[in-house]
């Protein structure tokens, strides 16, 4: 399981550099419930959080998309590249790839009710191209990792997917961006590993 904590430096620099940004994407992405289907809030640049332990902000930034982040250092070490999107009303959604492979953590207050600290599996599906269960962390009641590791065809399904819905939650997210998002984490990674 992967440490995490706040990224303070990186949402403080990408709140100041992505305010313009956060005004022309702000209807670029949207989440809602499956079976009512409500459309979300757009996103906007900017990361809230995330992050390895012992991360103090990257050595190497990166933004794609309206994904910031970039290339971070653990305390033993060891490289991690990261990209997050904010969603508005506290939900952001962050991609990684790290020594155990890729990624995905949805924080949403709004929707995610959990045990923190606990592991289990979920299922989640994307569009009609993917369905299965997928291994998850809790790091807090509204923090959830998706650990798709090296399962290409989940991974390559998130970057060509319109929606990722998680089905215990019946609730969906955009998947803007993501495509480019993921290649640049798998790149960064390649690249500092």
């Amino acid at each position: 399981m992967r440490n995490r904590i706040a990224a303070i430096l990186v949402a403080a620099l990408m709140v100041v550099g992505g305010l313009g940004a956060a005004l022309a994407d702000s209807q670029k992405g949207g989440q809602g419930s499956s079976s009512g289907g409500t459309s979300g809030s757009g996103t906007g640049s900017g990361s809230g959080g995330g992050g390895s332990s012992g991360s103090n902000g990257p050595f190497q930034p990166i933004s794609v998309q309206g994904w910031d982040g970039g290339a971070y250092r653990n305390k033993d070490g060891s490289v991690y590249c990261e990209l997050s999107d904010d969603y508005g009303n506290g939900v952001s959604l962050y991609v990684g790839w790290d020594k155990y492979g890729f990624y995905l953590v949805i924080i949403d207050p709004n929707v995610l009710k959990m045990e923190p600290w606990s592991d289990f599996e979920t299922e989640v599906s994307i569009d009609k191209i993917y369905r299965g269960k997928v291994p998850a962390y809790s790091y807090d009641a509204d923090e959830l990792e998706l650990d798709f590791a090296e399962d290409t065809k989940g991974i390559n399904a998130l970057r060509k997917g319109e929606r990722l819905t998680l089905i215990e939650w019946d609730h969906w997210y955009t998947l803007y961006g993501t495509g480019a998002a993921i290649g640049a984490v798998q790149d960064c990674y390649s690249r500092y590993r």
